[in-house]
């Protein structure tokens, strides 16, 4: 198994939207990848701001072919107004 724990900063106001972004777009999206196996927005309780993205892959091999897919980027510019 190989996970990724991403630490995201996102606009105060911008919160909630991008709560719902992850749950209904990003998280199937990783989901629908054949190595990944688990996706889950964390949001912290100090900040409404700061969230953690975590993930878990079959492979690291899995995780980077990911990357390397026109989804990932897709799915990058689309988090852009929530940053």
């Amino acid at each position: 198994m190989f996970m990724r724990i991403v630490q995201l900063k996102i606009k105060p106001e911008a919160a909630v939207a991008f709560q719902r972004f992850y749950d209904h777009r990003v998280a199937p999206a990783l989901l629908k990848e054949e190595g990944c196996v688990f996706a889950r927005l964390i949001r912290a309780t100090e900040s409404d701001s700061d969230f953690i993205s975590f993930t878990l892959c079959k492979s690291a091999e899995a995780a980077s072919e990911y990357e390397d897919s026109g989804n990932y980027q897709a799915l990058l510019k689309q988090n852009t107004p929530f940053q």
